[in-house]
């Protein structure tokens, strides 16, 4: 039994680290953020070419956001405006009619031209979608990501 015990606790060891959720060895947290963050915008828009416009990221984000994802520099260029936390649209990017993204729950539910959220709670990723929102906006997201989409 001691000898069990102590090949599952090696095996553990050696293996438990390959099963994080879309994890490598080398991605650091904003890494995998842009990630995830890219395969949602792929996934909004319908493409796997997409243009995202990031709002207050510094260059070391953006350079993070350039592995996975196209970056624009003017958001009348972009498919997907992507919000920082407790950040505001730039004037220039108001009334643009583009799908908006945050990385802020509370700045999702608090403005209405947000579509979705995708930020990190107690060290997990979590994304979320208004269905009101994406329906006026007539945007249909693959069935794998109804389990995130809420009435608001």
């Amino acid at each position: 039994m001691k000898i069990l015990i102590l090949l599952l606790t090696l095996a553990y060891g050696i293996y438990g680290n390959n099963y994080l959720f879309l994890m490598e060895k080398e991605l650091n947290e904003i890494e995998l953020e842009s990630k995830i963050v890219a395969k949602i915008a792929q996934d909004l828009v319908g493409q796997n070419e997409v243009k995202v416009y990031l709002t207050h990221y510094n260059i070391e984000e953006q350079e993070a956001y350039k592995k996975f994802i196209n970056i624009t520099s003017h958001c009348v260029e972009a498919d997907i405006i992507f919000l920082k936390k407790n950040k505001t649209l730039d004037s220039s990017c108001e009334g643009l009619n583009k799908i908006i993204l945050t990385n802020s729950y509370q700045q999702f539910v608090e403005d209405d031209t947000i579509i979705g959220a995708f930020f990190w709670a107690k060290a997990r990723p979590n994304i979320v979608f208004s269905k009101n929102r994406l329906k006026q906006n007539n945007i249909t997201l693959p069935q794998s990501y109804n389990q995130f989409i809420e009435d608001l």
